[in-house]
């Protein structure tokens, strides 16, 4: 039989039953009592599916070694069950695309030690603007005159950061001034930013304050089973959120954009309440090639957080990265 699902439940005052080894696996009864629970019945009703699933915590060890042998998986508790029923009951994969995900996943694993360097600010952004992904007009630089000049040059208000390999999180550690219309604002950042603890080994970027938007996330890493790219929204609040699409590398344009319709807030980026909506295209570009450039520079990890979305395209306003560490021939 190709369509059996044996589940087993037991009330709390009398002991499990469990199936004779003389019975065929396949022909193992579903049994059910006054006391069964509902998720035994919304299992049973998912009968449909192949193979058999069984309630692992209610068959001994032998029982469950018996039914692996024989190609059906003993499953921990009913909760995990009806996961797998509904997975079984979705369409298949596409071949050549996990095929795809596959190499992608082995060519990443391969010739790699432990953590990597971490890149500032100023160097992940080079990267991304070599790359042809939009990010806020500025410069680096460490006096005070400098900053200024390249205030004056790209117009105000601006945005003040300190920029290192260990500068991450800044608004958390205190390390940006946002909004500075003028001189004697950046001053006053600027001395503020010095005196700080991080400054040593750090530089200052400058950039120009960009257009409000919608905030997202998009990262690529690959401290996953597979290398991935996640998408999602509120930037600094996306975990809070907690509303996130996971795309395996490669991604494509499209299946960036799919992964954003998805999101649970999806509707913002299509102008929700009356707003406009953001360059979807854009977006979805953009994250693709986030995704590229993690596998083309060797990154463990590439975020970028928040990237601003607006009609008018998609801005990567802050970024951190971090390298791959090579193994050395001859170690480990």
């Amino acid at each position: 039989m190709t369509a059996t699902l044996p589940a087993y439940d037991a009330p709390s005052d009398e002991p499990a039953m469990l199936p004779s080894r003389a019975v065929p696996v396949a022909c193992l009864a579903v049994r059910i009592t006054a006391k069964v629970d509902y998720a035994v019945r919304a299992l049973v009703e998912l009968a449909a599916v192949a193979p058999a699933l069984v309630r692992a915590r209610l068959v001994d060890e032998g029982v469950a070694r018996e039914l692996a042998g024989r190609g059906i998986p003993a499953i921990a508790g009913l909760r995990t069950a009806l996961a797998c029923a509904r997975a079984l009951r979705a369409k298949a994969g596409d071949p050549k695309r996990l095929r795809e995900i596959a190499a992608t996943a082995e060519s990443a694993a391969s010739s790699t030690d432990a953590v990597g360097a971490w890149l500032g600010e100023a160097r992940a952004k080079a990267i991304l603007r070599e790359a042809g992904i939009a990010v806020p007009e500025g410069g680096q630089a460490d006096e005070l005159d400098d900053c200024l000049a390249i205030a004056a040059e790209i117009g105000w208000p601006v945005a003040l950061k300190l920029s290192g390999p260990g500068v991450r999180h800044k608004s958390d550690v205190g390390a940006i001034a946002l909004g500075l219309d003028d001189e004697e604002q950046l001053r006053t950042a600027h001395a503020r930013l010095a005196g700080s603890s991080l400054a040593a080994g750090a530089s200052m970027l400058v950039e120009r304050m960009v257009a409000a938007g919608v905030e997202l996330l998009v990262a690529a890493r690959r401290d996953a089973v597979v290398p991935a790219l996640v998408v999602g929204l509120g930037g600094i609040w996306t975990e809070a959120l907690d509303d996130v699409a996971i795309v395996p590398l490669p991604a494509s344009p499209a299946r960036v954009e799919t992964a954003l319709r998805s999101l649970r807030g999806a509707a913002l980026l299509a102008g929700g309440r009356g707003g406009e909506g953001v360059d979807l295209a854009a977006l979805a570009a953009l994250g693709a090639r986030a995704g590229e450039l993690l596998l083309e520079r060797d990154l463990d990890l590439l975020e970028l957080n928040p990237v601003v979305a607006t009609a008018a395209g998609a801005v990567a306003v802050d970024a951190v990265a971090r390298r791959r560490r090579r193994r050395v021939p001859g170690r480990g």
